[in-house]
């Protein structure tokens, strides 16, 4: 995938998807249902489906403050590979879940 300058590539796994279009990437990760949303912990676990949205620098600006970076969300770097295998991994930002997740179910997929 290539990104063109001045833009970012955003993994989006829950309320962010395009709800019209099938997950083509993934990341490793935990998944948890924290109510409304869902949330993410980066580590080496298992596959988190989900897409891949690019954004310019000024909508990733606006994307931090609705996703409550640092209280609710950080925003994290990561490798986003294709579910069909076709081409190859993407650096992405993902936002991960900042709070603790011990009273959260795990999921496998929003």
């Amino acid at each position: 995938m290539r990104i063109p300058k001045g833009y970012n590539a955003v993994f989006v796994y829950g309320t962010l998807k395009n709800q019209q279009k099938a997950d083509d990437y993934s990341i490793k990760g935990r998944l948890f249902d924290i109510g409304h949303f869902p949330g993410i912990v980066l580590e080496e676990h298992k596959e988190i489906p989900g897409q891949i949205a690019l954004v310019s620098d000024k909508r990733l600006a606006s994307l931090d403050r609705y996703e409550g970076v640092p209280n609710l969300y950080t925003r994290e770097k990561t490798l986003a590979q294709p579910l069909n295998g076709a081409g190859g991994a993407v650096d992405v930002w993902v936002y991960q879940w900042a709070g603790n997740t011990d009273d959260y179910k795990e999921i496998d997929k929003w």
